[in-house]
């Protein structure tokens, strides 16, 4: 008979149940316990990962917007340069305009003076030509 129910089945399953023991105890509860801290180490890793995968798209946006913050700030900036560039421009050409009127009303003084000057000359100079040439029609030695 090939399976009798003798001492010797009931030896085997009490070697098979220690053997299964102390399997348990030296081999298979290490390994599940490493299995377990391996899974957990996995599982911590992976929500930092994303964590930081979070962090960095958060920072990158925050990047693009002091950058693109930075351009607007820039452009205001080089608008009012630009501007008051133009409004300068425009105060030193009205500047040099009215410098220029006045040196040319003063110049219109100037010469309208020199020429009252020489046409008061020039009156007393006929009026001593006439006298002379009326001296000489009339034979007058002077």
């Amino acid at each position: 008979m090939l399976l009798s129910l003798d001492g010797t089945l009931i030896v085997q399953v009490i070697n098979f149940g220690i053997f299964y023991l102390i399997l348990n105890a030296f081999f298979v509860a290490p390994t599940r316990k490493s299995r377990m801290e391996r899974y957990e180490r996995i599982r911590r890793i992976e929500e930092e990962t994303e964590t930081l995968v979070k962090e960095t798209r958060e920072l990158r946006a925050q990047t693009a917007a002091f950058i693109a913050a930075a351009y607007r700030e820039a452009d205001a900036r080089i608008s009012r340069a630009g501007a008051e560039a133009g409004r300068q421009a425009e105060e030193i050409i009205a500047s040099a305009h009215a410098g220029a009127k006045a040196k040319a009303e003063e110049a219109r003084k100037v010469v309208a003076g020199e020429l009252t000057a020489l046409q008061a000359a020039r009156g007393r100079n006929v009026g001593e030509l006439a006298a002379v040439m009326l001296g000489q029609a009339l034979g007058e030695d002077r």
